[in-house]
């Protein structure tokens, strides 16, 4: 037995106090597997006849003979000639595409960029390389709005104004309430203050979606006048530093959005003075390009390098989002291929499985979706479900193997692992419909009146219309009534009530869907959702958190913020076993030393189980948790090592401390008692003697809060 050491037995039952309360049984797991891999063909490996075969479909032909000027000229939209074309009108031959300054060359846009191959040549830029134009579809230039609905749908948002229904009516006091507060000013010392930017800017798209929907010119002014108004200089903050200066590029990114949300809205209706607007339009492209040189350049630069998480993820967004809006900055077609190679890159690559597993948890996908998500849905208008050749330089995202080369890119709109990420988070969510607090997360609330439209998913509107959800719009109200059909019905959850993803790192356990269930949750995370998470990722292997009648029962003790996550995020912060008083991290900001994995799954009706192992401070770690009925759970660990340690078991429960439950020790375990359900836990060793203690430990409350429990 010299290789057993140190096994652990012990059990975990869950009684609720309330009565009246029935439970489902379990039904048989569903794993959710989908590929995602960029599959499509790189555009300079391509021939010229298959750039063709590429490019077909997309632009030119508008089923009617025009191309964009032809309809310009018609006064139709040209938006549906991005939309609508079927196939190339032109046979070209192979030796005219060789040749882009040919004849038919001013025919024939091979990269899809808006300009035809024959004036790029004029222009000297590169007709096969669409991130090479002087500008991108220079002929939607005057086409506004366009990012969110066009000219065609402002009728029936007015309609959907003028008699709203209840969601619209939240969502419209909401826009009007945030239009209707007194803009915060900037310091007089130059100082820039990424809020007071932040906030101006909501400001912005807020009173410019309000004068629409009202015909109000002094709504419009005050958008228009906020996107005028000089700003400090943030440059201090980022170039010719090694450590930038506060978090700009986060908060900035979020205002560069909701500038660029503005933007498109004022420059498409009536009642805004014509030199204001133009006098805003310069100013917000001198935002721009201050913020695209820091992202570029100096300190922020080597941040998003660095990171390859939301940081550079919200920059794609804003300045994907931005190229889209102001379309004829010289680096407008740069910035959007470098966006959407960079953002397809990170967010179903480098921090996502394909099964839906996301490294920096739930709350910092809800957090960076605050700027890539509106990027996303305009990018769908364009491409409608279509592919289309993009170049990323790769300048932020060094890991890309497209870096540098065009390749053609799905609409992440369509793409599996894009939707499996959102559709996880809201599948493996609390059952108020708050997601997991996992990792450096707090409970946070989808999107879900822009994910059902996008996604055209109404199983995210049943999730956005729980109370604890609350219509959550956040900073993206604007585009949520914009997006948002309240007629459209709500969909119940079709997923399994208990379910297992090895490959995103969860065993979900269920009593029903029901807002008073009883959830466990088992984690395992291993590989990208282990490892990329960087700093926002916990040592965590075989951490589980139990939640019953609307009361959380054992924690993980959540985030906090990042200045107070070191309260949180080691391993003697959760619900794992120590190895000498350590958990499976490493010195440098407590990086998970290991990969946990989930070896086995089985659901049946009377009892399920799941085994997770892992490998850290000298010890091969298994973790069995069975259910023995719903509310009464059997955990046993099991230590093995060729030399004795001192194993902690340990238990974060909700009582004790200022918590607002009670907790007693008992002979064998512990009592955690709370108003609608109470936690019972008896603990035995199967080796050596063991030694019952407890002590206070931190947990998140919300965001930037935090209290204590015992542990």
């Amino acid at each position: 037995m010299a290789n057993k050491l140190g096994s652990v037995w012990f059990a975990v039952v869950v009684v609720g106090v309330l009565s009246g309360c029935s439970v489902d049984s379990g039904t048989p797991s569903q794993d959710v597997a989908s590929d995602s891999d960029l599959e499509g063909t790189r555009w300079n490996d391509a021939s010229p006849d298959s750039r063709l075969d590429l490019a077909d479909g997309l632009v030119l032909d508008t089923h009617d003979g025009t191309d964009l000027a032809g309809d310009l000229e018609q006064d139709s939209d040209p938006l549906d000639a991005l939309l609508d074309g079927t196939e190339i009108l032109l046979d070209v031959q192979s030796d005219e595409v060789d040749d882009p300054c040919g004849e038919a060359s001013f025919d024939l846009d091979a990269d899809l960029d808006g300009i035809s191959d024959g004036q790029e040549c004029l222009d000297g830029t590169d007709p096969a390389d669409p991130a090479s134009a002087l500008s991108w579809y220079p002929q939607l230039t005057q086409v506004h709005p366009r990012l969110f609905f066009g000219a065609e749908d402002i009728p029936a948002l007015l309609q959907r104004a003028s008699s709203p229904a209840p969601e619209d009516e939240v969502l419209l006091a909401r826009i009007r309430s945030h239009c209707a507060l007194e803009p915060p000013e900037q310091p007089t010392d130059g100082t820039f203050v990424k809020e007071v930017s932040q906030e101006r800017a909501w400001i912005s798209a807020s009173c410019a979606l309000a004068g629409l929907l009202d015909a109000d010119p002094v709504l419009l002014a005050k958008s228009a006048g906020l996107m005028e108004a000089e700003f400090p200089d943030p440059s201090y903050m980022g170039l010719g530093r090694i450590v930038p200066v506060d978090e700009y590029n986060l908060l900035e990114s979020e205002a560069l959005v909701l500038y660029c949300t503005a933007y498109d809205i004022l420059a498409g209706v009536d009642g805004v003075d014509s030199a204001l607007l133009e006098s805003a339009r310069g100013r917000l492209v001198q935002r721009i390009d201050i913020f695209r040189t820091l992202m570029h350049e100096g300190a922020f630069y080597l941040m998003n390098l660095a990171s390859q998480n939301n940081h550079p993820m919200k920059a794609f967004g804003a300045l994907g989002l931005c190229a889209l809006a102001v379309n004829d900055r010289p680096t407008a077609a740069q910035d959007l291929s470098d966006s959407v190679a960079g953002l397809y890159y990170l967010l179903t690559s480098y921090q996502s499985v394909p099964e839906g597993g996301y490294a920096e948890g739930w709350n910092y996908l809800v957090y960076g979706s605050q700027s890539f998500l509106p990027f996303i849905v305009a990018l769908h208008r364009i491409q409608q479900g279509e592919p289309r050749p993009y170049r990323g330089s790769g300048a932020l995202t060094d890991g890309d193997p497209n870096k540098g080369v065009v390749v053609e890119y799905p609409d992440m709109a369509t793409d599996p692992t894009v939707q499996a990420v959102y559709r996880l988070a809201m599948e493996t969510a609390f059952p108020n419909g708050k997601t997991l607090n996992t990792d450096d997360a707090d409970p946070s609330t989808l999107h879900g009146g822009i994910l059902a439209a996008l996604f055209d998913d109404p199983r995210f509107l049943w999730n956005w219309r729980l109370p604890a959800v609350g219509l959550f719009g956040g900073l993206l109200d604007v585009v949520t009534f914009a997006l948002h059909d309240p007629d459209r019905p709500s969909q119940e959850p079709t997923w399994p009530v208990d379910s297992c993803y090895p490959e995103a790192g969860f065993v979900v356990l269920r009593s029903s869907l029901e807002a008073d269930a009883v959830l466990l949750v088992l984690q395992g995370e291993g590989g990208v959702v282990n490892k990329h998470g960087g700093g926002h990722e916990h040592p965590d292997a075989a951490n589980f958190l139990v939640t019953a009648f609307g009361e959380d029962l054992v924690l993980d003790p959540g985030y906090i913020d990042f200045p107070n996550h070191q309260l949180v995020m080691h391993g003697e912060d959760h619900n794992i076993v120590l190895v000498d008083g350590a958990g499976p991290e490493t010195w440098f900001d407590s990086l998970p030393q290991s990969d946990a994995s989930i070896d086995d799954c089985h659901f049946e009706e009377g009892w399920s189980y799941a085994l997770v192992s892992s490998e850290y401070q000298g010890a091969l770690h298994q973790r069995l948790l069975i259910r023995v009925e719903h509310g009464k759970y059997l955990v046993a660990d099991r230590a093995l090592s060729p030399e004795p340690h001192r194993y902690t078991w340990q238990l974060n429960g909700n009582g004790g401390g200022d918590s607002g439950g009670q907790f007693a020790l008992a002979d064998s375990g512990a009592s955690w008692e709370r108003t609608g359900a109470s936690l019972l836990v008896a603990v035995a060793s199967t080796e050596g003697v063991g030694v019952l203690g407890h002590h206070l430990e931190e947990h998140s409350v919300h965001h930037g809060v935090w209290g204590t429990h015992e542990m």
